[in-house]
């Protein structure tokens, strides 16, 4: 179990307060967590916006929605145009198998298709996946 407490920005002084975390009560992982519960894969659009490094101030928008395209189940979309595009592999873990750029005018396919949550993921050692990746324009 991980404790956090955020604090926020807002005090009277010209100084900037940044928002971040505290780490206060950490205890040794237990159980097992799968990949549809780690990522829920539902159709939807999600926004936020970048607060710290790179990018601070910009907006992000994704939206995911079923697909048949590269042998995937659902494609994400940013409003930048990138399309990321995630399966399930025979074992059942969530996999990204195509990545579009369309400001780079490149597309990247993942052979193996990279495993983004495994079907189950238990506190009991590390996980390891050798994938290919293959860039073209």
């Amino acid at each position: 179990m991980v404790a956090a407490v955020l604090g926020a920005g807002g005090c009277a002084s010209s100084r900037k307060k940044e928002l971040g975390y505290e780490l206060v009560a950490v205890s040794p992982a237990s159980g097992v967590l799968s990949a549809a519960e780690s990522v829920q894969l539902r159709e939807g659009t999600w926004a936020w916006q970048v607060t710290l490094g790179d990018g601070v101030g910009q907006a992000v928008q994704r939206t995911r929605e079923p697909t048949d395209e590269y042998d995937a189940a659902w494609v994400e979309t940013e409003d930048s145009g990138r399309r990321e595009y995630w399966a399930h592999d025979d074992d059942g873990n969530l996999v990204l198998r195509v990545v579009v750029e369309p400001a780079d005018r490149a597309i990247t396919f993942f052979e193996p298709p990279m495993i983004i949550a495994y079907r189950e993921l238990a506190p009991d050692g590390p996980r390891e996946q050798k994938v290919n990746m293959r860039v073209m324009d």
